[in-house]
C-alpha cells in the first residue's frame, strides 16, 4: 500500500524533499490540463472567502501552480499575488496573465514585506513539506497584516479514511501521478500529509492564528464514482461531514495589533 498514515500526524508514506520535487511539479503542470479560466465564486471556497475577505486589498495565493485561482482573484477585484516554487510553471503563467503578479520563490521564506496582505488563500499545499507545514504557516502569518484573513486547506484524517478505504482507492487513482511527481515507488516516498480536524486546528493555533472555523469540505471523489457508494456517502456527510470530507479548512485570522493604550 502506498499510503500509510498514522495517527496523529497522518503521515503519507515517503522521502522526497520538498524542494527536490519542484521540477516534477512543473513537468506534472505541463501536463495536466486544466481549464485557463477559474471561478472562485462558482467553488464551496467562496462561502469562506466572501464572509471573511475584504471586498478589495492584497490577496496571496500561496502555492499557486499555474495561477488559475489567482487569475480569479484578480478578475474578482483583488491586488492578486502568487507564489509556487516550480519556476517553469510560473514563466508560462506570467506570459499568458503578464499583469499577474506571479512570484517563483518558497512559500516557507518569500520575498514580501511582513504585514503585506489583507489574504492570503492556499489550497492543498502546505501537506507537501515533509517537515511539516509549520514553516510555510509561519511565513503566512508574518507576511498577513493584523486581523487579516487565511483560507488553508490540506486533506483530512477521517475514520474512514484511517481504515484505509479511502487510501486503497487512491492508490488505483495516484500511482502513476506520484511515481511522476517524485521520480520514485510510492510506496517508499513521501507524497503529503493528512490531519485530524483537532490536530490541524493546533498547528494554526500554535503559529498564532486564531481559528475560526475548521471547514469540512467534499467528500473524496472516488467514493462517489459508484451509485451505492455515492449514496451512502452523501447520507453519511450530511449527517456529519467530517466522516467523509476529502479536505478540510482551516478559516483564520492573524490577531489584531494591540492597542498602545
Amino acid at each position: 500500500m502506498p499510503f500509510v498514515r498514522h495517527r496523529g500526524t497522518g503521515k503519507i508514506s515517503t522521502a522526497a524533499t520538498f524542494d527536490s520535487m519542484a521540477e516534477r511539479w512543473d513537468s506534472t503542470w505541463i501536463e495536466k490540463k486544466s481549464s485557463v479560466e477559474k471561478d472562485f465564486s462558482a467553488t464551496e471556497h467562496w462561502k469562506w472567502l466572501k464572509m471573511y475577505l475584504p471586498s478589495s486589498g492584497r490577496v496571496l495565493e500561496a502555492g499557486c501552480g499555474p495561477g488559475h485561482w489567482v487569475y480569479s482573484l484578480n478578475k474578482l477585484g483583488y491586488s492578486a499575488y502568487g507564489v509556487d516554487f516550480a519556476r517553469e510553471t510560473i514563466e508560462r503563467a506570467r506570459k499568458r496573465w503578464p499583469h499577474l503578479h506571479l512570484v517563483a520563490g518558497d512559500m516557507r521564506a518569500t520575498i514580501f514585506e511582513s504585514g503585506d496582505f489583507d489574504g492570503i488563500v492556499s489550497l492543498g499545499a502546505v501537506e507537501h513539506d515533509e517537515k511539516g507545514p509549520e514553516a510555510a504557516l509561519r511565513e503566512m502569518h508574518r507576511i498577513l497584516k493584523p486581523g487579516g484573513f487565511l483560507y488553508c486547506t490540506v486533506p483530512c484524517m477521517n475514520h474512514i479514511n484511517a481504515m484505509g478505504l479511502a487510501a486503497l482507492q487512491e492508490w488505483v487513482v495516484c500511482n502513476r501521478f506520484i511515481r511522476r511527481i517524485t521520480g520514485r515507488n510510492p510506496e517508499t516516498q513521501f507524497f503529503e500529509y493528512a490531519y485530524y480536524p483537532e490536530e490541524y486546528e493546533n498547528i494554526l493555533k500554535a503559529v498564532g492564528f486564531e481559528v475560526i472555523e475548521i471547514a469540512p469540505l467534499r467528500p473524496h471523489d472516488a467514493w462517489r464514482s459508484f451509485t451505492l457508494s455515492r449514496r451512502i456517502i452523501d447520507f453519511l456527510h450530511s449527517r456529519n461531514p467530517f466522516i467523509t470530507c476529502h479536505m478540510i479548512a482551516g478559516v483564520c485570522r492573524k490577531p489584531p495589533a494591540r492597542s498602545s493604550l
